[in-house]
């Protein structure tokens, strides 16, 4: 958090920006409307909506928007759940202080839920990706990013025929 800290810090003293959304690279803001009717509060709690796998054993090439190929949204893992990281927080930088500031899910502050805005997060684009992520890149923590957190975000699967098509796609390359 103390990263979110200084990034919002320096912002602010160096920016003359209304706003400051805290997000990941694998995440686009879907806003109707604009952000002039929330003027008076000091963050926005926004909507976080998963996208998952859509289908992909294998991660695709594409030449599309991110949004136009993975549209099946996917659940949340009971983690996530658990510590609240369901949302991401909208600073508004004219009213920010620093005891607002608590982590990317949450501010503590005069606070709105807005129904006009969501972000899409695309958290996994194949299979082959959340393996990569979980063995390369090492985002597993105790309890969370873990094989079985892919199959909770995605309920409707079974590990049996996932693993099936992955080898058999494997197999063939």
């Amino acid at each position: 958090m103390e990263c979110i800290i200084r990034g919002l810090l320096y912002i602010q003293q160096n920016y003359d920006f209304d706003w400051c959304f805290s997000i990941d690279a694998d995440e686009f803001i879907q806003l109707n409307g604009s952000l002039e009717q929330y003027k008076d509060y000091e963050a926005l709690i926004i909507p976080w909506v998963n996208y998952g796998y859509s289908g992909h054993i294998l991660k695709p090439e594409h030449d599309k928007p991110i949004w136009e190929i993975f549209t099946q949204q996917c659940g949340f893992t009971k983690y996530d759940e658990q510590h609240g990281f369901i949302t991401k927080v909208c600073y508004n930088m004219h009213k920010l202080k620093l005891h607002f500031i608590h982590g990317n899910h949450n501010a503590l502050c005069n606070k709105v839920y807005p129904k006009d805005i969501h972000i899409d997060h695309y958290i996994t684009k194949s299979f082959e990706e959340w393996l990569w992520k979980i063995n390369v890149r090492g985002i597993t923590a105790k309890d969370h990013r873990g094989i079985q957190d892919f199959f909770e975000m995605h309920q409707n699967l079974k590990y049996e025929d996932i693993i099936q098509q992955y080898n058999a796609f494997k197999g063939q390359s």
